[in-house]
């Protein structure tokens, strides 16, 4: 990719999905860059498109240095069109439902039309382009151990106002950690547990939430092995993650 002055763009903020806002420009570059959460286990294909140049690169986990490109558009395409060049497409990629997997697209738009969108074919043979806004969750940068007794707020941001806020402390924790949760819209929410190879183990938390009210639950550590859990929170509309270690 060229050197352009480039915007690092939270994921999901113009349409609720994996794609930007038409018309934004010329001669710039963008950084769209979150976490994927497949809703099923099993092979997924991806597919890129852009105007002007744009890649697609996928990490096998959470973690940004584990990225590779796995598609890119040497040229241009029209808005979400999938099928203009073979390197659009990717390899089939087996991903774990409840893991959440580092994305980035890249984009360089030099004059006249601007846009990317990325879309992705689920095992059962869904496609779905683009990629909706509830199985993305915006990124969050590491946090270095032995900095903080908590995490960082994990939050998803549309058009510039938080939606979702899930905190975790303290983390890491050995007996018990405080789950903590505020939607900005009122309606369904469920908060649960899965290990390191994507598997539910709890549900901590299912009802109605009020608007700008904060919940509050404890994971215990009880039965659970010392190890790597991800705090899982789902509404209608938005998927938010939030990483927990336990050490005993």
């Amino acid at each position: 990719m060229s050197c352009f002055p480039v915007i690092t763009a939270i994921m999901n903020t113009q349409q609720y999905t994996y794609s930007t806002q038409a018309a934004s420009g010329d001669n710039y570059g963008a950084r769209i860059r979150g976490y994927l959460c497949p809703p099923q286990t099993g092979t997924y294909t991806f597919w890129i498109a852009g105007d002007d140049n744009c890649e697609l690169w996928l990490s096998t986990d959470d973690a940004l240095a584990n990225k590779t490109r796995i598609a890119h558009v040497q040229d241009w395409t029209g808005s979400r069109e999938w099928y203009k060049y073979p390197a659009q497409q990717s390899a089939r990629m087996y991903l774990v439902a409840g893991r959440r997997y580092f994305v980035e697209a890249l984009h360089k738009e030099q004059g006249g039309n601007d846009h990317v969108a990325v879309a992705w074919r689920l095992p059962d043979g869904t496609m779905q382009g683009p990629i909706p806004g509830n199985r993305l969750s915006p990124y969050v940068e590491p946090v270095v151990k032995g900095t903080s007794t908590g995490t960082p707020a994990s939050t998803l941001t549309l058009a510039g106002t938080t939606v979702v806020e899930l905190t975790a402390s303290p983390n890491p924790f050995s007996n018990e950690c405080y789950v903590r949760f505020k939607l900005m819209t009122p309606g369904p929410a469920t908060l649960a547990v899965y290990d390191s190879k994507g598997r539910s183990l709890r549900q901590l938390f299912t009802g109605m939430v009020e608007a700008f009210v904060q919940q509050e639950v404890v994971l215990k550590s009880d039965d659970l092995p010392s190890g790597i859990y991800t705090i899982l929170l789902t509404t209608d509309t938005e998927v938010v993650h939030q990483r927990v270690i336990l050490t005993k």
